[in-house]
């Protein structure tokens, strides 16, 4: 098998082709295509490809991957054990890289609640985001110039009320979700 192994190495690179694995053995994991095997080219590409859509929000804000996860190998070797196909990767401190300390399975729930939102980045004592306000449920409407606070709750669009500031709106959109929520309102 070595011989076969060296023989096409040797015929890539004379063909210009070349061999990532010059340096270290190719040992095969058998997992191409599993899902698992996804979940790490991912989370490669987010943090190491300027390329890619998400590297923005991985790898241009300093995101990392330990040394030891570059390869595929110890990734499965310390996440495998754990691991369920309905579950996603999330990094504990959002800020932090993703190493074994740091990193959990969890499912689509537990992932959006650590996400880094609009609000959380401030510019003096302002939040900022892509929709202005930094709220959820929250909009400026040029028509009136005030903010808007709305929800969207059993399929229809609901509007809470106009407010001076997103502050307010935002108030005024958790005490409505928090009633919905409680069944103190009807849906």
């Amino acid at each position: 098998m070595s011989d076969t192994l060296d023989a096409l190495k040797t015929a890539l690179e004379w063909k210009g082709i070349p061999c990532y694995w010059r340096s270290m053995p190719y040992v095969r994991h058998t997992m191409t295509g599993h899902p698992f095997h996804r979940v790490w080219k991912n989370m490669v590409q987010r943090v190491t490809n300027p390329n890619n859509g998400a590297y923005k929000n991985y790898g241009a804000r300093g995101i990392v991957i330990c040394d030891r996860w570059m390869s595929f190998l110890n990734f499965k070797k310390d996440m495998f054990p754990t691991y369920r196909a309905d579950l996603f990767i999330d990094r504990i401190d959002n800020d932090g890289p993703y190493a074994p300390e740091n990193c959990r399975w969890v499912t689509r729930r537990e992932q959006n609640a650590n996400r880094r939102r609009g609000s959380l980045w401030k510019v003096g004592r302002r939040p900022i985001s892509t929709n202005t306000s930094g709220f959820v449920g929250v909009l400026w409407c040029k028509h009136k110039k005030r903010w808007i606070s709305r929800t969207h709750t059993g399929g229809k669009l609901r509007q809470i009320g106009s407010f001076a500031t997103p502050e307010e709106a935002a108030e005024a959109y958790q005490r409505v979700r928090n009633a919905i929520r409680e069944g103190r309102m009807d849906v």
